[in-house]
This record gives structure tokens, C-alpha cells and sequence, in this order.
């Protein structure tokens, strides 16, 4: 990760403001990306890893979204490339719905490359080039990278690389067959996910369990609670959505440690200590309580979110608080805080425009009877389904 630094700050400077209506527009940053990718790739050495940066996408006009690559060369002419990313491109990997109520994926990995195939620097430019800014803004999306790159460099489609993915179970020694949980609720990649996802098929890859694993992404969490925490108490003002920020790391962490704990317990089983004991857990409560203290120690210019904007007077263009106005009588209504002239607003006379009454004489009753009291097989719950949704059809007519 720390070799894969310099590489991943170049990639984002190719992250420039670039017109896509401007067909001559260059792409700042691109050529020294190129060149730190060519070192990176021909300086890796049998038995070393290169953590790659990628993505479509970039500046005010299109999000950049992020995936991450893993190369390794496990012998002098033997390549293994394994792809992360669970945002908008998740689809394009492995899934399965084995494991309700998640649906899990796993990393797509492209192996037996040659050193030919592996460091194509016409390849990875095209892949790097063609995800930026165009003035077909179409391009920069997932199926660029799915549909026609990762292809061409497996030499076969994707769908037949996926269902063969799909069809293998979980195994302890190959990371690869490890499902994964994506980040539910986003349409977009965050950017650090994709790297924790790289960080446990690195971890697996060398030799590490998957509860052995969970614990250092836990560690990792304490870490960047601590570093959190130094932040907190150097400042002097936080916003509230800095201070829920940093309570939802609390609550992370502390869930996390919780979830592993009974985890590490239940593998031990009686033979040896668990991985995470009470004496932990008392250390994560300490620091969570800390953290807490430090944030209600800290005050905020922000105006409180509850209060209601004043009022307007029409006739002095001043703002009154909400009570009563001058010679009106008090004000109950929550519209005019937010729109203060609303009663210079145009009403439109409706009456007489209603048009007809629905004739609710045609409509067939709604029998409740049809429902049987119970069912006794899969057919019968399905034919009773199908009565409730007819009823159901026949009620929303009727309101």
C-alpha cells in the first residue's frame, strides 16, 4: 500500500476539470500516470504485488467512480490480475443469493497472463485514456471496462469467467472464492472501500485466515478511531455533521469489535483464547466514551436545524419572530416561515371544476370471504395470494 501511494496521488491529478464539449482538450496529468504505471508494472518482481488505481469518470460533470486492480506474478511468465469494485460495476462481478439476506459478490481474477498479455502498455493506456472525460460522456461507465477490456485481456467473455466463479464453493486457501457484502444504500463506489476489499484478498493471499483477517481490519478501525479522536481534540469548532461522522466511527468500531468477539469465541470453542476478549472491548468502550466527551465539548456556529426562519412583514420588509404580527392575529401556520408572501399568491377559483364523481355503483364488492382461514400446501398459498391481491386491486378502487 505504501509502494502504491505516489501511484494512486498521480491518478488523481488525471482527475482535472476538462470541458467534454472541448473535442482538443487535453488531460492534465495523464502522460505522468502512464509513465509511474509502466515503472510499477515492469519493475514488479516474481513473488511481489502491485496495487493498481482505476475508475471512469472525473470532475463537475461526471463522478469519478473508483475500482481498484491487484497484480501479482507468481513466476517469471505468469500473471494474476484480480479486480475490485462494488459500486455501479457490481453487477459485472461474481454474485450469489446463498447467504440471505445479502446479496454477496467476489473480486474478478483473470489468471495464467503472460508477461506480454500482463504489461501491455497499449492496453492499460487505452484503459486509463478512454475512461476519462470525452465529449461522449457514455463512454466513461462500466461496460467500457467489463464488456470490452477485461475481455480482450482474458481471452474469453466475462459472462463464462463469472459463471465458473459462480459455480465454485468457498474455500479457506483462495481468497478469490471469499464472498464479500458490497455497501448497501449507495448507487456510487466509495473510494476506500474497493482498497479494504483489495487489503483482505491480499491478507488472504498470504496465508491469513478470514477471522485472522477480520482482526486486522479491526485494528485498522481502532487506528483511524484514534487518529479521529487527535483530530477532535485539536480543533476548536466541529459542524454536526463532522460530530455524526465521527459517532458513526464510534459506533462502527464498537459493533465491529462486538460482531468479532463472538465470532473469535465461537471458532475457539474451549481450544485456546479468543481472539477478541472482554479486556478488549473494555479498551474499545474506554475510547468510544472518550471521543463522546471530547464531541460534547465542542461548540458549533451552525444555527440549530429545528428553529423556524422568521417571518416577513409586507408592509416594512423586516423579519418578525413567530408570534403574532402587528394588528394580525397569531400565526399558526408552519408555510409562512418558509415561504413568507405566500398569501400574495394568485388562487385560482376550483369550485364548479371538480369534474365528475367516480360511479362506484359498477364496481364488484370486495368478498373477504374468498380468503381461506388457512392453507395446507404451496398451491393453496399461492391461490391465496393471488385472492389478496385481487381484494387488495379492488379496495385501492374503491378509496
Amino acid at each position: 500500500f505504501e509502494a502504491g501511494l505516489d501511484l494512486f496521488r498521480k491518478f488523481e491529478r488525471t482527475k482535472g476539470e476538462v470541458d467534454p464539449y472541448d473535442d482538443y482538450a487535453e488531460m492534465p496529468g495523464l502522460l505522468p500516470y502512464l509513465k509511474r504505471l509502466r515503472k510499477a508494472l515492469q519493475g514488479l518482481e516474481v513473488g511481489g504485488v502491485a496495487l493498481l488505481p482505476g475508475g471512469w469518470g472525473c470532475g463537475d460533470f461526471m463522478t469519478r467512480q473508483y475500482i481498484c486492480f491487484v497484480m501479482e506474478r507468481p513466476a517469471s511468465d505468469h500473471y494474476r490480475l484480480a479486480v475490485f469494485g462494488w459500486g455501479p460495476s457490481r453487477e459485472h462481478h461474481p454474485k450469489t443469493a446463498t447467504a440471505p439476506p445479502k446479496v454477496k459478490y467476489r473480486p474478478i481474477v483473470i489468471d495464467n497472463l503472460t508477461r506480454a498479455k500482463a504489461l501491455d502498455e497499449a492496453w492499460w493506456s487505452l484503459l486509463i485514456a478512454t475512461n476519462l472525460p470525452d465529449v461522449n460522456e457514455s463512454k466513461t461507465s462500466p461496460a467500457l471496462t467489463y464488456d470490452f477490456f477485461l475481455p480482450f485481456l482474458a481471452g474469453q467473455p466475462l459472462e463464462k469467467l463469472r459463471e465458473a466463479s459462480e459455480r465454485l464453493p468457498e474455500a479457506e486457501d483462495d481468497p478469490a472464492l471469499d464472498w464479500r457484502t458490497p455497501v448497501y444504500g449507495r448507487d456510487t463506489n466509495n473510494f476506500h472501500r474497493c482498497l479494504m476489499d483489495a487489503l483482505h484478498y491480499l491478507l488472504r493471499r498470504w496465508g491469513l485466515s478470514k477471522l485472522n483477517t477480520k482482526l486486522v481490519k479491526f485494528c485498522l478501525r481502532r487506528s483511524l478511531l484514534d487518529m479521529a479522536a487527535g483530530d477532535v481534540k485539536a480543533v476548536l469548532e466541529l459542524s454536526s455533521s463532522e460530530k455524526t461522522l465521527v459517532r458513526m466511527a464510534c459506533r462502527q468500531l464498537a459493533f465491529t469489535g462486538a460482531k468479532l468477539a463472538k465470532a473469535s469465541a465461537d471458532s475457539s470453542s474451549g481450544n485456546g483464547t479468543a481472539l477478541i476478549n472482554l479486556e478488549v472491548l473494555r479498551d474499545v468502550r474506554k475510547a468510544v466514551v472518550a471521543v463522546e466527551e471530547k464531541l460534547m465539548q465542542k461548540t458549533s456556529t451552525e444555527e440549530s436545524s429545528t428553529s423556524k426562519p422568521p417571518l416577513l412583514d409586507l408592509d416594512t420588509g423586516n423579519d418578525v419572530p413567530h408570534s403574532a404580527m402587528p394588528g394580525k392575529q397569531p400565526c399558526e401556520d408552519l408555510g409562512s416561515g418558509l415561504f413568507p408572501l405566500y398569501e400574495r399568491l394568485l388562487r385560482e377559483e376550483l369550485e364548479g371544476k371538480e369534474g365528475s364523481a367516480l360511479d362506484t355503483s359498477m364496481l364488484p364488492p370486495v368478498n373477504f370471504d374468498l380468503l381461506p382461514r388457512r392453507v395446507g400446501s404451496l398451491d393453496e398459498a399461492i391461490a391465496a395470494f393471488k385472492i389478496t391481491d385481487l381484494l387488495l386491486a379492488q379496495l385501492d378502487n374503491l378509496s
